[in-house]
């Protein structure tokens, strides 16, 4: 796990995926490749290839449900 500092432009290669998660939105981004992406500060910009699959991971909602 890393952070990635906007502006930066990452290929994903034929046959390969990627996950981004920004935690300021709760969104979660998977991307197949081949695809180019930018990173942004409030989220990918898709440069080229198909769509993330996308789906919002509401942090308080799942610590509410967290049994420790």
């Amino acid at each position: 796990m890393d952070e990635l500092p906007s502006g930066k432009e990452l290929s994903i290669a034929e046959g390969s995926s990627l996950t981004l998660f920004f935690f300021g939105s709760s969104e979660e981004y998977t991307f197949e490749g081949p695809a180019k992406i930018l990173i942004d500060e409030l989220e990918p910009k898709l440069l080229s290839g198909s769509e993330a699959n996308t789906r919002n991971l509401d942090m308080a909602k799942l610590a509410a449900k967290l049994r420790i």
